[in-house]
């Protein structure tokens, strides 16, 4: 009886009940597609400020960007395609969402103009460009990224955080730590891959490991065999690279197993790490949108205040639509 009542009881479910949960997608067919060069799909992200030192005067802004208007985001964007080809899409956290949870960037990412860096983006490059936008609390859908941001951001925090450099030291800093972060492994060494290091991003983008050059070999080989040989050491690459490096895009430490999706009508309370738990919003499912696999894992919700899109990990089922309309009756 007591376990019946409290299987009933929306007191009991709001104080104990688990986050909802679904088996983890499948890696994004972009992250592992042939053809296309690097920085065809960007993805954006921003952490910061950081102090910049102008003769007398301390600026306090993030990165290389001189202030927070949105032609100087479209300027900083302008010198990255530059260097590393224009995107035709980019990824980002929704505008008041960014790496960061300072009131800094929130203030910077509203007060730029979304609608107008689309438009000047779509007009400027010649391919097709598309802006995508990821779920709102949904850091682990672009894990890749995220991670990555993290482990730079608290590097530079740990290292730079009291630090007051000028501008051209922090572009050097950088640069140099873009290399450095470029220089990672991208699937752990092996005896049995290649008796080559590890591919990394900078065999990719600078063209060969950033070493010293062999010295050539005097013995004439036949220009089809030649052909032949790269074709093979091309293929060989290829192979390496989607069963060393693809297993390390998603690794599945939990979502193993597919789970009953949530539907329209479903009640559900929304967690919120800024609150206690018993303050936490009911609100009540509008919509769901689909994976390319089928299961939900994003929905929109209405609460008092509005209506949002979340993923389905921040969200505690209450009551499904049925056992709703069971009680009215």
């Amino acid at each position: 009886m007591a376990k019946y009542l409290a299987n009933k009881c929306v007191v009991c479910h709001k104080l104990h009940k688990k986050p909802l949960g679904q088996i983890m997608g499948q890696i994004p067919s972009l992250q592992v597609a042939a053809g296309f060069p690097p920085f065809t799909n960007t993805a954006i992200d921003m952490f910061g400020p950081f102090h910049i030192r102008l003769g007398r005067k301390t600026l306090k802004e993030a990165q290389l960007v001189s202030d927070k208007s949105t032609d100087t985001f479209l300027l900083a964007f302008w010198r990255f395609a530059s260097l590393r080809g224009h995107p035709s899409t980019c990824w980002s956290d929704c505008g008041t969402n960014f790496v960061g949870t300072q009131s800094y960037l929130d203030e910077v990412m509203r007060n730029w103009n979304i609608p107008k860096i689309q438009s000047v983006l779509s007009n400027e490059f010649t391919c097709k460009f598309k802006w995508q936008w990821n779920t709102p609390h949904a850091s682990h859908q672009n894990g890749v990224v995220e991670s990555l941001i993290k482990s730079v951001r608290q590097a530079m925090d740990a290292t730079c955080k009291n630090q007051t450099f000028t501008e051209e030291q922090w572009r050097t800093f950088l640069a140099e730590t873009t290399y450095l972060i470029n220089s990672r492994p991208l699937y752990p060494s092996s005896e049995r891959v290649w008796e080559s290091p590890p591919i990394t991003p900078n065999d990719i983008l600078i063209g060969s490991h950033n070493s010293p050059p062999q010295p050539e070999s005097e013995e004439k080989i036949n220009p089809r065999d030649l052909l032949r040989s790269t074709e093979d050491r091309v293929n060989a690459f290829w192979n390496c690279w989607i069963k060393y490096f693809t297993p390390n895009l998603l690794p599945r430490n939990k979502w193993f197993r597919t789970r009953e999706d949530v539907k329209v009508g479903d009640l559900v309370l929304e967690l919120d790490n800024k609150h206690r738990r018993s303050q936490w919003k009911m609100a009540v499912i509008i919509d769901t949108y689909p994976g390319n696999d089928n299961p939900v894992r994003k929905v929109r919700i209405k609460t008092e205040n509005g209506e949002y899109n979340r993923p389905i990990h921040k969200l505690c089922l209450i009551a499904t639509k049925e056992e709703l309309n069971r009680e009215e009756r």
